[in-house]
């Protein structure tokens, strides 16, 4: 600690050489007895903050490895790629204007989410859907939006007044 702090440790002079020349040598003496206890307790004061600082750190680990069981849909890769033949890799939200090979370069082109209009998770059971009439192609911080709440999942023309609306404000 004293070579971390050593302003406080002058130990070059004595305090009673100091002061001890002088005429008010009784009250520069009692102003040097004082600034030695301002002095330890500003080292007691930096010791009490470094430690509550080692206290306070919070640990945040990710990345063990977890088993998970669960159910999850069937989605089914065909399908996703006659939407994109379909409807191309321009987004259909109204307003979004988004694009991104203009925000990414080559490493963003055609890049783009396919979204279903009804929910696969409705579904009781499998069921036939038509990549032209029941799927659109999405940008995906538009998907992020429309399942924004999982009760209540917006349209593309919901999400498209949320941006008009954001561009007018």
């Amino acid at each position: 600690m004293k070579q971390d702090h050593p302003e406080y440790f002058d130990d070059s002079q004595s305090r009673s050489g100091l002061f001890s020349a002088t005429p008010l040598a009784k009250i520069s003496s009692e102003i040097a007895d004082v600034l030695v206890i301002i002095r330890q307790n500003k080292m007691q004061e930096i010791v009490t903050k470094d430690l509550e600082a080692i206290c306070n750190e919070d640990d945040y680990e990710e990345g063990g490895r977890r088993e998970r069981f669960s159910s999850y849909y069937e989605r089914n890769s065909s399908l996703r790629a006659a939407a994109i033949s379909i409807h191309g890799t321009t987004g259909m939200v109204p307003g979004c204007g988004f694009n991104f090979k203009t925000a990414y370069g080559e490493h963003g082109k055609d890049f783009i989410e396919v979204h279903h209009l009804i929910p696969v998770s409705k579904f009781s059971e499998k069921t036939n859907v038509n990549p032209k009439s029941d799927m659109v192609v999405v940008y995906s911080n538009c998907h992020r939006m429309i399942h924004r709440q999982k009760d209540k999942i917006f349209s593309l023309e919901q999400v498209g007044k949320l941006i008009a609306s954001a561009k007018s404000a």
